[in-house]
């Protein structure tokens, strides 16, 4: 006769096999995780280039005279049509905002807004940065530096990616996979 007793050779095996299973999920959660993120960071390295190219082409309509002006209180405002939108610039031809009335003071997270939804033919979703979020993919807009609109978003890593745009210079540069 044997010293086993029924049964308990089956759990110890059920209990290896939930061991392995789990290192494995564990294992392909962290994988998946890192593609998301290096999917984000494409994502937004080519959403900048095309914003680059969109301000460009804005850019270039006021410098071959293509804008026309608003005089307002203290100061003419140029503007740009683009699809019947009116995209105001600001002293050296870079688009800042769409609404005349954020001409009378510095640089805001709305005109940041303002100013994806206009020159971009589909912009996707996207949001002030104190608005509450809607869905994890909308981009997220501030203003930095006080010259500067930042659209980004943020990874459930806990991982950033953005890029920056000066409407001082028309310069845009991306930095991904910061960590917040």
């Amino acid at each position: 006769m044997s010293d086993r007793q029924p049964g308990k050779q089956g759990l110890f095996e059920l209990v290896v096999v939930l061991v392995v299973i789990a290192l494995t999920a564990a294992t392909g959660a962290r994988y998946i995780m890192k593609a998301i993120d290096e999917a984000w960071q494409v994502s937004i390295e080519t959403q900048a280039q095309v914003f680059t190219a969109a301000v460009a082409l804005v850019h270039w309509r006021w410098v071959s005279g293509g804008a026309s002006s608003i005089h307002g209180k203290n100061r003419e405002m140029a503007y740009v049509e683009v699809d019947g939108v009116r995209i105001f610039l600001n002293r050296f031809g870079w688009p800042v905002h769409t609404e005349y009335t954020l001409s009378e003071s510095g640089l805001q997270a709305e005109g940041c807004l303002q100013v994806w939804n206009a020159v971009l033919q589909n912009p996707g979703n996207a949001r002030l940065l104190d608005q509450p979020i809607v869905k994890n993919s909308d981009i997220q807009v501030q203003v930095v530096e006080g010259k500067k609109c930042r659209y980004g978003v943020y990874t459930k890593s806990n991982t950033e990616h953005y890029f920056d745009y000066d409407v001082t210079s028309g310069r845009v540069e991306v930095a991904s996979g910061q960590n917040r």
